[in-house]
């Protein structure tokens, strides 16, 4: 079962304070900044923001942010020197990494194509958008009446039809992904990144909120986090929000710092002292 961070400290600074090292990756929207209805006003807070830092900033802690956002748009969002992987993890940059799978390359002419055409046939769905991403595409129906949200799932889904089987359609949190059908996920990403690391003692750490961030919690072992509601996850451990994920980095500095003999970093002392 599912359990809360916050009750379960003692267990996940056992699990990842005392390795030498430590691949903590985070997804983006709805886990360091809040759900947005136009994705382009996401933010996230100055203490997410400085928390996320001071540990991109540590010689024991690899940051990796892994988002369905395209890389490009992703790096509009975060200034901190670590490694994002937009599209899913199709596209990954940052510390030395250098990455783009082929399969997301050559299916780029054909999904412009196909976001074209959905453009023209979701125009008379009010809030439902295209997004083209380039090595992926996203459907957005946040906007949309609740009783158009099906009719756009059915479009798309005509659209991909059997056409298109080297493409799936994977539903997330309002909106429908289109990427090319490989073997190739935000979990094979995390798997990727990790092995890819110096350091041959790592602990793992993946915290994320969408359907698409349960790819990650079946592929690797180490501590699991799922964010927001949900109606069944494979992960160990739940925040309720991007403030309590802000509060878990924030504890997690301090728990890396404790590991080295190092006093909490003032900023962060109430975080863990409150709970």
């Amino acid at each position: 079962m599912t359990a809360p961070v916050f009750e379960h400290l003692d267990e996940i600074s056992a699990a990842l304070s005392s390795a030498p090292h430590l691949l903590l990756g985070l997804d983006f929207d709805g886990t360091l900044a809040p759900i947005v209805l136009r994705p382009e006003d996401a933010a996230m807070s100055a203490e997410t923001v400085s928390a996320l830092g001071c540990l991109a900033a540590r010689k024991d802690v690899t940051v990796a942010i892994v988002s369905g956002r395209a890389l490009t748009d992703l790096k509009s969002f975060v200034h901190i020197d670590l490694i994002l992987a937009g599209n899913h993890g199709l596209e990954i940059t940052g510390l030395g990494l250098n990455f783009r799978h082929p399969e997301g390359q050559n299916k780029r002419e054909r999904l412009h194509q196909i976001c074209a055409q959905l453009s023209r046939r979701l125009l008379s769905i009010p809030g439902a958008w295209v997004e083209d991403k380039g090595l992926s595409a996203s459907v957005h129906f946040r906007a949309a009446e609740e009783s158009a949200k099906e009719e756009v799932a059915g479009v798309v889904n005509a659209t991909i039809g059997s056409d298109h089987k080297d493409l799936i359609v994977r539903r997330g949190d309002q909106v429908l992904d289109i990427r090319p059908r490989a073997d190739w996920d935000k979990g094979t990403a995390m798997r990727w990144i990790r092995d890819r690391l110096p350091h041959r003692s790592t602990a793992v750490c993946y915290v994320g909120d969408d359907e698409t961030d349960e790819d990650v919690f079946t592929a690797l072992k180490g501590v699991t986090i799922r964010v927001g509601e949900y109606d069944s996850t494979a992960a160990r451990f739940f925040l309720h929000g991007p403030e309590e994920v802000t509060e878990f980095l924030g504890w997690l500095l301090n728990a890396r710092r404790s590991a080295e003999g190092l006093p909490a970093q003032e900023g962060w002392r109430r975080l863990s002292v409150n709970r």
